[in-house]
């Protein structure tokens, strides 16, 4: 009885949602429209048309004309849209890049980006030897103790920075759990203009990684080289530095940032 009534809360949930989802679709094809009109062209019921308009412009999806009391679509789908179309321009030019770098070294490489105080993976490129970093696209991971999430934390606002240095834990005998530390290895990071991550998130796995800039010479993602200890010796993390920071470079010239002097509109990078 239980199992049944779950099932048929899930089926309403999904009406529901998809109802909302053809209003959305239907506003966006009439530009600026009325309730009554609404309710009519999607034969639903007039209250529960207005409901869900109440609900999308509390959340900024739609506005309304103070005087025809019509709803049109605001900017923030588009927004939505400009976010996800940006992050699979930014794989496309990426994995060529990554491809190159994996067949180079014979390590795992990836890209990510930032996702609240973690990172996501969005791409990788696996090494093919066996004994090798394991990891999956999507997965999540803290921004402080690993190579990825410390450049993106480098280049983030002071607010977010704040927020996760009041959330360090240990993963392994190698994490620093102190913000002060912290602030100084993110200085450092913005300065050299890359990351390492010496076993602070997996014992036994090393990475280096350097930012990926947009058109407008903001950091957008983060590209690393990783793999085993015993293959990360100083010699091979300075060959990897150069090599993580010249194919950051590169992708961010294919996403159509040029910077040779290492400024922007006059301010230091």
């Amino acid at each position: 009885m239980g199992h049944k009534k779950i099932k048929n809360k899930e089926k309403i949930t999904s009406l529901t949602l998809a109802k909302a989802l053809k209003l959305l679709e239907k506003i966006s094809e009439e530009n600026m429209v009325g309730v009554t009109e609404l309710a009519r062209k999607l034969k639903m019921n007039k209250a529960i048309v207005y409901r869900f308009l109440s609900t999308f412009k509390q959340m900024g999806f739609v506005k309304q004309e103070p005087h025809s009391k019509k709803y049109s679509l605001t900017l923030k789908l588009f927004e939505l849209g400009s976010k996800v179309l940006s992050e699979l321009n930014l794989i496309d030019e990426a994995h060529p890049v990554m491809q190159k770098i994996s067949e180079a070294t014979k390590e795992t490489v990836h890209l990510a980006v930032m996702d609240g105080e973690e990172v996501v993976y969005i791409d990788k490129v696996d090494s093919p030897q066996t004994l090798r970093m394991y990891s999956r696209i999507g997965k999540r991971a803290p921004a402080y103790c690993t190579g990825l999430g410390k450049v993106l934390l480098a280049w983030s606002s002071p607010s977010v920075i704040d927020k996760v240095s009041k959330h360090l834990r240990k993963f392994t005998e190698n994490t620093n759990t102190d913000p002060l530390i912290l602030q100084r290895e993110l200085h450092l990071v913005r300065e050299r203009g890359y990351a390492v991550d010496n076993e602070e998130y997996e014992k036994g796995i090393c990475c280096v990684a350097a930012p990926i800039r947009d058109i407008n010479g903001e950091v957008v993602a983060a590209l690393s080289i990783s793999g085993p200890n015993f293959r990360f010796n100083e010699e091979r993390i300075e060959e990897y530095k150069n090599l993580v920071v010249a194919s950051a470079k590169e992708i961010s010239e294919r996403m159509g940032f040029y910077n040779n002097v290492n400024r922007v509109g006059g301010k230091n990078l």
